[in-house]
């Protein structure tokens, strides 16, 4: 028997890689990725890249610092990290509007980090980052769902 696939979230949460607090550097989002790469325009792996577009201060987000995540369920994830200055949280999970982000409980920024992961740009300092993931929609899909199945079981009762 064929073993079910696991979670990334679930294997790879502990993994180092996993959230980062890193330099930040923005690019120019007209530049191509394959053009960047020949012409040695990313940074190393020890800094995020960033469009100037979603974050143009980006550039002076140079901290460095270290995050041990913790998954409450896979669309929620606590991150404590600790900060030596300006830095962009990253975490490897794939970016979409519908993930939001609280630091130390209040509303943050999120920005699409290394072409698409997730960034939170945070302060120096201790803090803790809680990332959901929350679909537009949410109960108004399952109303609408509802609705369309009323309305067909409608359209049923009335053909008979």
């Amino acid at each position: 028997l064929e073993q079910p696939a696991r979670s990334p979230l679930v294997e790879d949460l502990r993994a180092p890689a996993y959230a980062s607090v890193l330099p930040a550097r923005t690019y120019d989002a007209a530049l191509p990725t394959i053009a960047a790469l020949h012409l040695g325009k990313l940074p190393s792996s020890g800094e995020a890249l960033v469009a100037r577009a979603d974050a143009p201060d980006a550039d002076a987000w140079r901290g460095h610092g270290t995050a041990t995540p913790t998954a409450e369920r896979p669309e929620r994830i606590r991150i404590p990290l600790e900060a030596d200055g300006p830095a962009l949280l990253v975490v490897r999970e794939a970016y979409s509007p519908d993930w939001h982000a609280q630091l130390d409980g209040a509303p943050a920024q999120t920005v699409r980090a290394d072409f698409g992961s997730i960034g939170v740009p945070v302060a120096a300092g201790h803090h803790e980052v809680l990332l959901e993931y929350r679909p537009f929609g949410g109960a108004w899909s399952y109303l609408a769902y509802a609705l369309g199945w009323l309305g067909t079981l409608a359209l049923v009762a009335r053909r008979t």
